[in-house]
């Protein structure tokens, strides 16, 4: 598979910019997942901790160089994140995933970081499909899909497990030609 690499120059709208993660993240990444609505929405585990913020560290850059996942950290100060997860090089696809700080909710950072990401993906990094699921119960990141110009294609019944239960998720895409 080939390598992902970062955005050159740094993804920046006025009002975000995404970025690599740094070791000197491992603080705010371990609060702001401590969330309970991140993990009740997200395979981000309840009860995170140093440990799992340590080895999610440790595996960002080893997942990026062999070409599996990119994950970007949103604002100079960590605010949330958006990135590539699932990439199919055949295919050239990807799922798209985010989560921001519930300081940050409500004020469109979300929504614009995927916009900017995923229009990067789409133009830049090789990508012909993107894929974002958001779960039925959950309006805001279905609100985020669509306002990052992605369309809602249906519901695809008991797609996957989360917390050893399988959810039900909307599928949203985004092609080249929606931008």
């Amino acid at each position: 598979m080939p390598e992902l690499h970062y955005p050159d120059p740094p993804l920046a709208d006025g009002d975000v910019r995404l970025r690599p993660y740094r070791s000197a993240d491992l603080d705010a990444l371990v609060r702001e997942l401590s969330d309970p609505s991140i993990s009740r929405w997200t395979n981000v585990p309840a009860g995170y901790g140093p440990a799992e913020g340590h080895a999610f560290l440790t595996h960002v850059e080893p997942q990026r160089l062999a070409g599996r996942a990119l994950t970007l950290a949103i604002g100079d100060t960590l605010h949330g994140a958006v990135g590539l997860t699932d990439v199919n090089w055949r295919d050239r696809r990807a799922e798209v995933g985010y989560w921001v700080a519930v300081s940050q909710r409500g004020r469109g950072l979300a929504t614009r970081a995927v916009r900017l990401f995923s229009t990067w993906a789409l133009t830049e990094a090789g990508f012909e499909r993107l894929d974002l699921y958001a779960n039925p119960a959950n309006e805001p990141s279905q609100r985020v899909a669509e306002g990052a110009g992605f369309t809602r294609e249906g519901l695809l019944r008991k797609l996957r497990y989360r917390q050893g239960e399988r959810e039900d998720l909307y599928v949203f895409s985004r092609l080249p030609s929606d931008i």
